[in-house]
Formats: structure tokens, sequence, C-alpha cells
């Protein structure tokens, strides 16, 4: 099937392009990303669930996902998942990583993800109380190493069936590894763009999608290599597979058309531009749509 161009007019490319490589594009603290390991959710007496349940009502700054998440994206994005490569993601992706000791597949990827010295430094475990002090391989191996190394250390104990008495402990401990300070992005090339820390260009790939949504992936492609450089955006696809299992967005088939779009709870970018010319862009985007006469903007009844 042949590929249509982006029905962008060379005005909004201009005015894509300039948005994205302006020195004014900076990361808000208030993206966290929290990487939750623990029971299967729908095990009897799931601390994982109850954990992740409070998050999501009183840490809203903080954006957990689970290894399901990672294993899905990587299946959507065509490779074959595996323990060792959610660790590689993980290490690019999350500010932290959090393991509740409740299950082997637990421990499992505790032995796995502490061996990773710059991922030892994001972790926290929670352990059952009645293992303090114990001696044992995880005690004095892994446990031990993270107490040395990581910033959200030591390990917390308590009563699993009971984790709600130390939520306050973990929102605590996250917040020592909060940015506080926005952070400039450089994307003044193709190259600047690729080279950017994976969390950081997740969170801006999401922006692109809130920009021009409902986007296909391939028109997505031809406008970054129309305004900022040809090379290969192959990992885009693992990126906008994360993003879809995080729900910041999602993808609506219109016409056997794929289409990606922002989710209904992303009413605004992640990142702070100029907003006045982010939201111009937008509804120039959704002008293009329209003067197209695209059956695409059906997609946008996602958002509400």
């Amino acid at each position: 099937m042949t590929k249509s161009r982006p029905p962008f007019s060379s005005s909004f490319k201009e005015s894509f392009k300039a948005l994205l490589t302006s020195k004014e594009v900076w990361l808000t603290p208030a993206c966290q990303l929290v990487f939750l390991c623990g029971k299967k959710l729908d095990d009897p007496g799931c601390a994982r669930k109850v954990l992740l349940d409070y998050a999501h009502k009183h840490i809203p700054e903080s954006r957990f996902f689970l290894a399901e998440d990672v294993f899905d994206a990587l299946r959507l994005s065509g490779k074959s998942p595996d323990l060792l490569s959610v660790e590689s993601y993980l290490a690019r992706c999350a500010d932290s990583v959090i393991i509740i000791l409740e299950s082997d597949g637990a421990k499992v990827e505790l032995g796995a993800f502490a061996h990773d010295d710059e991922l030892a430094k994001i972790m926290l475990t929670v352990n059952d109380a009645r293992f303090k002090g114990e001696a044992s391989f995880i005690s004095d191996g892994p446990l031990k190493k993270l107490n040395k190394l990581s910033k959200l250390g030591p390990t917390i104990y308590t009563d699993l069936k009971s984790i709600g008495r130390v939520h306050h402990l973990i929102e605590g401990r996250l917040k020592r590894i909060r940015r506080k300070k926005r952070k400039r992005l450089s994307v003044l090339s193709a190259k600047d763009f690729v080279s950017l820390p994976h969390k950081e260009r997740l969170f801006l790939v999401g922006d692109l999608i809130w920009l021009l949504s409902p986007v296909s992936h391939h028109e997505l492609i031809a406008l970054l290599v129309e305004t900022i450089g040809d090379v290969s955006y192959d990992f885009l696809r693992f990126e906008l597979s994360l993003l879809n299992s995080l729900k910041f967005i999602t993808t609506v088939e219109i016409k056997k058309q794929n289409y990606y779009i922002s989710a209904s709870s992303m009413a605004k970018p992640f990142c702070e531009y100029d907003l006045d010319d982010a939201f111009e862009l937008r509804s120039e985007a959704i002008a293009n749509y329209h003067k197209r006469g695209n059956a695409r903007l059906a997609g946008l009844k996602e958002r509400e």
C-alpha cells in the first residue's frame, strides 16, 4: 500500500520545527516514572495492588507502571521480551524501581535488577518483617548491596498484609529523587533527538502525539524526517508502545488505518514550551485535518 504524505502544510512544518528545536523546551519536575514489582495483581492478598491503588489516588506526580506494561510494549514493538531486556529498558526509562518481596517472581527480579549498579541506585525494596535480621542469600546479597548503593534505601520491613502502614514511608522515599527544577531539552537536530536520555525522549514523544493526534506512525516519522533530519527512528516503536501501555496515548483504527491519539487525561503536554505556540500548533494540526476532510477526526471522540 502506498503511504500518503503527512497532511501538514509547509507553514505547519515550519512552526513544528520551530517549537521542537526551541531553546525553551523544558521537562517538568512532575514527570516521574516508578516501576513496581511484586505479586500478580489478581493474586489474593497482593500488596502490590494495594500500593498501586494508593499511588493512583495519593501520589499523582508519580506514574506507576508494572512489568506487564513493559512486556506488552516489547511485544507490540516486535521485540522478544525477557527479564534482561526489561532490565535494560528500565535502566533507561524509570526514575525508581520498587520491589515488594511477596513472590518468587519478585525475588528473581530483585536478583536480576540489583546486579546493575546504576539500576541499584534507584531501587527500593519492601520485605516481610518476619525476615528482618535473618541471615539469607537475599539479605546478605542483593538487599545488602541495595542498602549500600540505593538513594531510596534502606529496605522497608513491614507486615505485607498491611502494607498501608508504610505507604507514607514509601512516598517519602520517592521524594528523595524527585526533581525540584525543570530540565531544558535540546533538540536542534535529529542527532540531538536520538541522543536524548530515553525517559526524557519518552515524554517528548508523548507530547508529539498530543500535538499531532490523530496521527499515523508513518506520518509521524515522515514529519520528523522532513523537519529535523533523516535518521533511523525504529526506536520509536518501543517508546510509542510503552506510552500506550502506560495509558498516556492510545491507538484507534479508522477506515483500516491505525492512528495514535493522546489519552483523554492528557489535557496538556508533559513538557513546558511557549504555551501560546504549542496550543496554536495543536489547533493548526486539527485545521490541517479539516481541510483534508480526513475521517481521522472521528478518532478525537476517544479523547472525550
